[in-house]
């Protein structure tokens, strides 16, 4: 009962938003687990969570702070004692700060919790891009809150193992016009090439090794829209996707253009060492092994990182994660969102091409 738990932190549990008191209750369940990760079995408790976020649109501090989760140890510096909540259940440090944004590849990316075990995180896309595939080495979820995009898997076919498949490989691949025996000129084989990389955008940075060709080929075996309403997991491993946002995207809504964004539920401990880029013909690009993350504090005027952009991209997220919050929030309200589960296993029950 509440007569058990300290007044100060009576109050820190009123100040709190409720989803941030969701989110530390999936992290300390998740620190008992043997491998530190998200499974796909959080699906509903990520939803409740990514809900409650949106839900909270009426108050005064919506979607404004990031909330850390602190070890004992920590020193909470560069803010006031008071912004400091206390852990109701654990008696830990929270520390209360201004949002953490910048730019990851095409995503703008605001930061909104660290706990100890995951990071959550939106993410807003405004214009045509499409990904490099890559695989991610620590699990994570995506809910879709507003808009809509194009998710695609895609799937290494290595030409070494399809060789040794057997005669019937070779066949079909002769009447396709796609074998090419040994004495082939390297230029004439098809071929993609894996770029790993050393670290990732969890902590604000990425980094990249050099790139390595591998004969083969490398196909989209299953895309599916994933629009408002919908999650899927995606586990760490030889997983390779690609967000893809094309111009009917854009123009869903001309009256009432409509933003895509979607909030990320990430492990922040990797658990899966060979996540990589995978590029077809050409190795991965050098400006995205370079500059794929930009900070918004230039102050150049006609820079796309500026302050100023950044706050407008804010405010266009917290509007459309605020029209979600009304929608979830309607008494009347039914949850046609669907729940993917995109994990080795649930590959191989996939079919060739197969799309939704």
């Amino acid at each position: 009962s509440s007569s058990n738990v300290p007044l100060h932190c009576q109050k820190d549990a009123l100040m709190r938003p409720r989803w941030v008191t969701l989110a530390n209750a999936l992290d300390d369940s998740i620190l008992k687990r043997p491998v530190r990760k998200l499974l796909a079995s959080d699906a509903p408790k990520v939803k409740d969570i990514c809900w409650a976020m949106c839900a909270q649109q009426d108050r005064d501090d919506f979607l404004t702070q990031h909330y850390c989760r602190k070890t004992g140890s920590d020193e909470i510096h560069r803010m006031p004692a008071t912004e400091g909540l206390q852990d109701t259940v654990t008696g830990q440090a929270m520390a209360v700060s201004g949002l953490r944004c910048n730019q990851v590849a095409h995503f703008f990316v605001a930061r909104f919790y660290d706990g100890w075990a995951f990071q959550i995180r939106a993410h807003l896309l405004t214009d045509i891009s499409e990904d490099n595939a890559h695989s991610h080495g620590a699990s994570f979820f995506s809910h879709c809150v507003s808009g809509a995009y194009t998710h695609e898997i895609w799937e290494k076919y290595p030409w070494e193992l399809e060789k040794v498949a057997g005669s019937n490989t070779k066949k079909r691949k002769l009447q396709e016009g796609l074998w090419h025996e040994e004495k082939d000129t390297e230029t004439a084989t098809p071929c993609f090439f894996e770029t790993i990389r050393v670290s990732n955008s969890t902590s604000g940075s990425c980094r990249f090794s050099g790139s390595k060709r591998v004969n083969g080929r490398f196909e989209s075996c299953f895309k599916h829209e994933h629009k408002q309403g919908d999650l899927y997991f995606m586990d760490a491993g030889p997983i390779y996707h690609k967000v893809c946002v094309r111009q009917h995207h854009l123009d869903r809504d001309a009256q009432a253009p409509c933003p895509i964004v979607s909030v990320c539920f990430r492990d922040k401990e990797s658990s899966y060492k060979d996540s990589h880029f995978v590029t077809v013909g050409s190795p991965l690009a050098e400006d995205v092994m370079t500059n794929s993350v930009q900070e918004f504090n230039q102050t150049d005027t006609h820079s796309k990182f500026t302050p100023a952009e950044c706050e407008r991209r804010l405010q266009q997220l917290r509007e459309a994660m605020s029209r979600y919050g009304k929608e979830v929030s309607s008494p009347h309200r039914v949850d046609h969102g669907k729940i993917r589960e995109f994990t080795v296993h649930a590959l191989e029950r996939l079919q060739p091409s197969q799309d939704e």
